[in-house]
């Protein structure tokens, strides 16, 4: 409740440019599983993660590589990404992390596992895909890709999601439903700082 005196749009502050981005990639992800074709909504049990405590874990830093985000399945299977192509797996809950080498030089900012095989990583103009748990990674190549992405989700192995502000297009999310083959514009963002 406002305290007297003030005006309650003196209390209402715009969400930070990053907070932006992520509420309306999960609002367009939302909508897009409760209302388009084929999906239904069902209510589900917390998932396991949500019962686990922060710990000290390994360091990786020293493999030369800074880490920018990590996402893990389970409490054991996670994956880290970093600049210089830099991915990184844990089996064992971040105890030890091996280094996967990519071939990739683009910095990786962001990765969505949907499943335990399929994996998606993405930088500023690229996009990486996996299938076998992380252990080779291919760059996909699309004429309709958006550039300049700042997040990704992947509901699942072929639906990818991502909030890019490209060059050659509008602010927005883009989807896609066949693992990156080609994208679509779902959501037009304007006015966000």
């Amino acid at each position: 409740m406002p305290r007297r005196g003030r005006k309650l749009s003196t209390l209402m502050r715009p969400l930070p440019h990053r907070w932006s981005i992520f509420l309306l990639l999960g609002i367009a992800m939302i909508a897009l599983f409760a209302f388009g074709p084929g999906h239904q909504v069902a209510a589900s049990e917390p998932a396991p993660h949500a019962q686990l405590a922060w710990q000290i874990g390994s360091s990786i830093s020293a493999t030369g590589s800074n880490v920018y985000d990590a996402t893990f399945l389970d409490a054991s299977n996670g994956w880290a990404v970093g600049a210089n192509g830099g991915i990184f797996h844990t089996t064992d809950g971040g105890s030890t992390w091996s280094t996967i080498v990519t071939g990739l030089p683009d910095d990786l900012y962001h990765v969505a596992f949907p499943d335990a095989q399929d994996g998606y990583a993405s930088g500023n103009n690229i996009i990486a895909h996996t299938t076998d748990s992380g252990a080779t990674w291919q760059k996909l190549t699309s004429a309709t890709m958006p550039n300049t992405l700042a997040s990704i989700s992947a509901p699942s192995p072929s639906m990818i999601a991502v909030y890019a502000t490209p060059n050659n297009g509008p602010d927005g999310v883009y989807i896609s439903t066949n693992s990156g083959i080609s994208w679509t514009l779902s959501l037009t963002v304007t006015g966000v700082n």
